[in-house]
């Protein structure tokens, strides 16, 4: 049997994982999404452990996910990535001192956050990558959440960075690749080079998506096993309702994110020595909300293409999930690619 990796996201509005076989070509074993109770979670943020842990269980159970070791996504406000420079040392002198140096940099105490660095190039004796931090009670109100679902966290990956790696299946080499996910709350704009993140901006703004519509409209929410998708032997789909892409005004969230989405870009660009960004990708379910997909062809300089989950990795002849998760499963998936597959 082929080696399988899981990964996790939990959202404000639902839960969902996947299961990936490794390999040159991989192929999702089985996936699910389910929505959590209002008020359970934020983006990577756990308010209520006992409804979420419950909701991860029955999503194992109803999806038939096998491996309960998993590799954890975070995102959303409470992660901070930030471009940072440092002289050029040992990387293990550089995690010893990197307390000291990134204090002043941080918004929250260094004593509660964990950190990382990722470099991307060296010049003139100095490192320059993205600095990473978390806050340590997230992480460990995840890591205890997960254990009451009786699942253990392998590995914890930033959710950023996977889309990162994912690109470089989908750019060409050497030039960049802008990935650009927009989610329910959270959106991400990661800028990569052969699966290398360059920059990285974490947009906090509601998108009218439909999971977002049918939480803020509760007459019209429906059964769960009706919003549920599962693979690998199951008939049962998602059935979430679709959003049209027509020719109205933008809400202001919308128009907001896009302009958000220019200047990130904006601000890579004029970066000195940055690459040429010659491809964007666009994924979350946020892109089949009214109107996103416009907005971000107006502001965009080059033409987006859309990256569906089927597109990326085999299904096995299963039935394919719904527009929405085929979309949001995408930032899941990338999650259990390690480094470029070129």
């Amino acid at each position: 049997m082929a080696r399988t990796i899981v990964s996790l996201e939990i959202t404000e509005e639902s839960v969902r994982a996947v299961e990936v076989t490794t390999g040159r070509a991989p192929a999702l074993v089985a996936a699910g999404e389910m929505p959590l109770p209002s008020g359970a979670a934020r983006d990577s943020l756990v308010l209520d452990p006992r409804a979420v842990a419950g909701v991860l269980a029955e999503l194992w159970s109803r999806a038939g996910i096998r491996r309960r070791r998993v590799v954890l996504g975070m995102g959303g406000p409470g992660v901070v990535v930030r471009e940072f420079s440092t002289p050029t040392q040992r990387p293990a002198t550089l995690r010893q001192m990197l307390p000291v140096l990134a204090g002043d940099v941080l918004p929250m105490p260094v004593s509660d956050a964990v950190l990382d660095y990722f470099p991307f190039a060296e010049a003139d004796g100095q490192l320059r990558g993205l600095l990473v931090a978390a806050q340590l009670q997230t992480i460990d109100g995840l890591v205890s959440t997960l254990a009451m679902a009786r699942l253990s966290v392998d590995t914890i990956d930033v959710v950023p960075f996977g889309l990162a790696r994912l690109s470089s299946r989908l750019g060409r080499l050497g030039d960049a690749t802008a990935m650009v996910h927009v989610g329910d709350h959270t959106s991400y704009v990661v800028v990569a080079v052969d699966g290398v993140p360059q920059f990285v901006s974490i947009v906090p703004v509601d998108i009218p998506t439909s999971a977002a519509r049918v939480r803020a409209h509760a007459a019209a929410v429906r059964p769960t096993r009706d919003r549920e998708f599962v693979l690998a032997g199951s008939a049962a789909t998602a059935a979430a309702p679709r959003t049209a892409s027509g020719g109205s005004a933008a809400v202001p969230a919308v128009v907001a994110l896009a302009d958000r989405v220019r200047s990130a870009l904006s601000f890579y660009r004029n970066r000195p020595g940055a690459a040429r960004i010659s491809t964007v990708c666009v994924s979350g379910a946020g892109m089949a909300a009214e109107g996103v997909r416009g907005e971000l062809a107006r502001v965009l300089d080059v033409s987006p293409q859309t990256v569906t989950a089927h597109a990326i990795v085999s299904l096995r002849g299963a039935v394919g999930p719904s527009m929405d998760l085929d979309l949001n499963l995408v930032s899941t998936i990338a999650m259990t690619m390690v480094g470029s597959r070129r």
